[in-house]
């Protein structure tokens, strides 16, 4: 965190002004300190960089050891757990389920991020459909950044500033993909739904796979519109109820029966569907196309299975292991998507229904 990205954000508690009161900043570079508020008088640490924003009875709930150990070098401790209520309860199980995926199952690097495959720029631009002109120069926020996709196609286009949120542990990869880039990052671990940035800091607001599973995600979707400044955008990219039978009849049903099941075991059964659908793909839909391309454009899923036939059968996995292990998962239709930019004063630029399958919005405040 730079010291002058300290004036962009506020108290989590009362929304007061923060200041370094611990940690000595390496040039213009805080690597470790606390941040306090100067109106209540709440804390927030930064470790390794990365800003760590959780309400207090929350903080230790979410705390790696690596983080628990640099609080302590500061002669402070996180309040002790209070119960947490059943969306608490959930956000969490969010939280640590995706930190399992992108940590340990499919921690990509930035190699994997320069391809034509589902993590390169092409497949994002797609689910995000920004005019790219749009990002040049301008202050990017982007909500649930996980190891940093997003942020890494994003500071392709010259931002000014790309601020990174991710709830999980996940948020300190990025650093690794901006290692000799010349865009500065503000990395903010927390919950979406209670970001510390002031209103109106930011130009663009992106949230792309994520808000879907929020358990809060009008609010979640609140805050992106908070945060942003007038004439700015909202981008968002979030699963269809329109279109969606394999998801919304199939996959959901079976989930109340594997979220029963260890998490490595619900990994390990994420091969079974990817199998079947490279089969299925490989000996039915490309067959298809070629022998009959004009019946082809009308099989179910079609723009969908286009996007994975690209995929090796790894990633096809993730991505099944993705849909099965996720503990909130909300299909939005397209009254819905309207009805949440109504709500926050926001007109719609454009809205599609990308791969038949998601919900693409571009929103202008």
């Amino acid at each position: 965190m730079r010291v002058s990205d300290i004036n962009l954000l506020q108290c989590l508690d009362c929304a007061g002004d923060l200041y370094l009161r611990q940690g000595t900043p390496d040039g213009h570079i805080i690597v470790q300190g606390i941040l306090v508020c100067a109106q209540c008088g709440s804390w927030y640490p930064i470790v390794d960089e990365v800003g760590i924003f959780f309400k207090p009875a929350l903080l230790s709930n979410y705390l790696s050891p690596r983080e628990s150990e640099v609080i302590r070098s500061f002669g402070l401790s996180p309040s002790l757990p209070k119960t947490a209520t059943d969306e608490e309860k959930r956000q969490l199980a969010v939280s640590q389920n995706w930190e399992f995926e992108w940590n340990i199952i499919h921690p990509f690097e930035k190699k994997d991020l320069t391809g034509n495959g589902f993590f390169g720029a092409e497949v994002f631009w797609n689910f995000i459909p920004l005019e790219r002109y749009e990002i040049h120069n301008k202050i990017v926020f982007i909500g649930c950044g996980a190891r940093g996709r997003e942020a890494f196609h994003v500071a392709q286009e010259n931002p000014s500033l790309i601020i990174i949120n991710e709830i999980g542990s996940e948020i300190y990869s990025i650093k690794d993909l901006f290692s000799d880039s010349p865009v500065p990052i503000l990395l903010l671990r927390g919950d979406l739904t209670s970001l510390p940035l002031k209103d109106h800091t930011v130009n663009v607001a992106i949230c792309d796979h994520a808000l879907q599973h929020i358990p809060d995600y009008q609010k979640a979707f609140s805050v992106l519109s908070r945060i942003v400044c007038s004439g700015g955008m909202t981008a968002i990219c979030v699963y269809s109820l329109e279109n969606n039978f394999l998801m919304t009849d199939i996959i959901e049903p079976l989930k109340q029966f594997f979220h029963f099941l260890p998490i490595r075991f619900q990994h390990l059964l994420g091969f079974v569907p990817a199998l079947f659908f490279a089969v299925l793909i490989a000996g039915f839909y490309r067959p298809v196309h070629f022998l009959f391309p004009v019946m082809y454009k009308y099989l179910p899923l079609v723009e969908h299975f286009e996007m994975w036939g690209g995929c090796s059968l790894k990633f096809l996995w993730t991505a099944c292991f993705d849909l099965i292990h996720a503990p909130v998962s909300h299909h939005f239709d397209e009254d819905e998507m309207k009805q949440l930019a109504a709500s926050n004063l926001l007109r719609i630029e454009l809205l599609k229904n990308t791969n038949q399958t998601l919900w693409s919005m571009i929103c202008k405040k």
